[in-house]
């Protein structure tokens, strides 16, 4: 079963690199990682120290700004993604001399 869950996870992780790229991945594995602490925290009654809690405000200011910057990036440069299209170069007619 391990391995089932594990092969599943992997192609969720190829195919939102593929179509989402690696910042995009990086931002909700970390996500993923502060909900678990969170959650982790919440439901097992862990005490949390002031390092601790300052590691986890920590990340989630980082997440938030990574997201802020990626938003106003990509809506501040819509075509800067976009690759040029190559010209079609002008096909020269030989003439022969007779």
């Amino acid at each position: 079963m391990f391995c089932v869950t594990l092969s599943i996870g992997h192609i969720f992780i190829f195919k939102f690199l593929e179509k989402w790229g690696p910042l995009n991945l990086s931002i909700v594995t970390d996500i993923r990682k502060i909900l678990s602490i969170g959650l982790s925290l919440y439901l097992f009654n862990k005490g949390m120290s002031l390092i601790k809690g300052f590691s986890l405000c920590l990340g989630i200011i980082v997440i938030v700004l990574e997201v802020i910057e990626k938003w106003f990036y990509d809506h501040s440069n819509t075509n800067i993604h976009q690759h040029p299209q190559p010209q079609p170069q002008p096909q020269l007619q030989h003439q022969h001399a007779e």
